[in-house]
Protein backbone atom coordinates (compact mmCIF):
# COMPACT_ATOMS: atom_id res chain seq x y z
CA UNK A 1 0.00 0.00 0.00
CA UNK A 2 2.79 2.62 0.92
CA UNK A 3 4.28 2.37 -2.49
CA UNK A 4 0.74 2.54 -4.35
CA UNK A 5 0.10 5.83 -1.89
CA UNK A 6 3.66 7.35 -2.88
CA UNK A 7 3.02 7.22 -6.39
CA UNK A 8 -0.21 8.79 -5.84
CA UNK A 9 1.67 11.40 -3.84
CA UNK A 10 4.43 12.16 -6.18
CA UNK A 11 2.47 13.52 -9.44
CA UNK A 12 0.36 15.89 -6.65
CA UNK A 13 3.52 17.36 -5.31
CA UNK A 14 5.50 17.40 -9.13
CA UNK A 15 2.07 19.60 -9.75
CA UNK A 16 2.50 21.61 -6.92
CA UNK A 17 6.01 21.93 -7.03
CA UNK A 18 6.34 23.45 -10.63
CA UNK A 19 2.99 25.52 -10.02
CA UNK A 20 4.72 27.22 -7.09
CA UNK A 21 7.32 28.59 -9.36
CA UNK A 22 5.74 28.89 -13.18
CA UNK A 23 2.19 30.13 -14.27
CA UNK A 24 1.03 27.72 -17.09
CA UNK A 25 -2.63 26.03 -17.82
CA UNK A 26 -3.28 23.50 -15.41
CA UNK A 27 -5.09 21.16 -17.04
CA UNK A 28 -1.56 20.76 -19.80
CA UNK A 29 0.22 20.68 -16.93
CA UNK A 30 -1.28 17.47 -15.49
CA UNK A 31 -1.15 15.94 -18.91
CA UNK A 32 2.55 16.92 -18.83
CA UNK A 33 3.15 15.33 -15.84
CA UNK A 34 1.23 11.84 -16.15
CA UNK A 35 3.39 11.95 -19.38
CA UNK A 36 6.47 12.41 -17.52
CA UNK A 37 5.79 10.13 -15.49
CA UNK A 38 5.04 7.53 -17.96
CA UNK A 39 8.43 7.79 -19.44
CA UNK A 40 10.34 7.37 -16.03
CA UNK A 41 8.59 4.42 -15.72
CA UNK A 42 9.00 3.28 -19.06
CA UNK A 43 12.96 3.77 -18.80
CA UNK A 44 12.48 1.67 -15.59
CA UNK A 45 11.25 -1.00 -17.91
CA UNK A 46 15.08 -0.71 -20.07
CA UNK A 47 17.17 -0.76 -16.68
CA UNK A 48 18.33 3.19 -17.89
CA UNK A 49 20.15 3.69 -13.96
CA UNK A 50 21.93 0.75 -14.93
CA UNK A 51 22.63 1.92 -18.61
CA UNK A 52 23.81 5.23 -17.17
CA UNK A 53 26.01 3.84 -14.33
CA UNK A 54 24.39 4.50 -11.24
CA UNK A 55 25.12 2.00 -8.48
CA UNK A 56 22.02 0.46 -7.13
CA UNK A 57 21.50 2.19 -3.85
CA UNK A 58 23.04 5.63 -4.77
CA UNK A 59 20.08 8.68 -4.67
CA UNK A 60 20.29 8.75 -8.82
CA UNK A 61 19.65 4.53 -8.96
CA UNK A 62 16.74 5.37 -6.38
CA UNK A 63 14.67 8.41 -8.00
CA UNK A 64 15.16 6.95 -11.65
CA UNK A 65 13.91 3.53 -9.82
CA UNK A 66 14.69 -0.21 -11.12
CA UNK A 67 11.65 -2.10 -11.71
CA UNK A 68 8.65 -1.18 -14.00
CA UNK A 69 5.34 -1.62 -13.11
CA UNK A 70 1.69 -0.94 -15.09
CA UNK A 71 0.38 -0.52 -11.29
CA UNK A 72 2.90 2.50 -10.93
CA UNK A 73 1.40 4.09 -14.12
CA UNK A 74 -2.35 3.87 -12.90
CA UNK A 75 -1.44 5.29 -9.58
CA UNK A 76 0.05 8.14 -11.17
CA UNK A 77 -3.20 8.48 -13.42
CA UNK A 78 -4.82 8.66 -10.12
CA UNK A 79 -3.04 11.56 -8.71
CA UNK A 80 -3.29 13.12 -11.39
CA UNK A 81 -6.88 12.60 -11.71
CA UNK A 82 -7.47 13.62 -7.77
CA UNK A 83 -5.39 17.48 -8.90
CA UNK A 84 -8.10 17.24 -11.54
CA UNK A 85 -10.82 16.80 -9.79
CA UNK A 86 -9.49 18.98 -6.93
CA UNK A 87 -8.98 21.72 -9.65
CA UNK A 88 -12.79 21.68 -10.85
CA UNK A 89 -14.20 21.58 -7.25
CA UNK A 90 -12.06 24.65 -6.48
CA UNK A 91 -13.97 26.53 -10.04
CA UNK A 92 -17.43 25.93 -8.71
CA UNK A 93 -16.58 26.61 -5.35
Amino acid sequence: MRAYLGDVIVVILLYTFVRTFLQIDREKLIVGIFIFSCLVEFAQYFNIAEKLGFQPGSLMYIVIGNSFSWIDILCYAVGCLIVYTSLQFRKKG
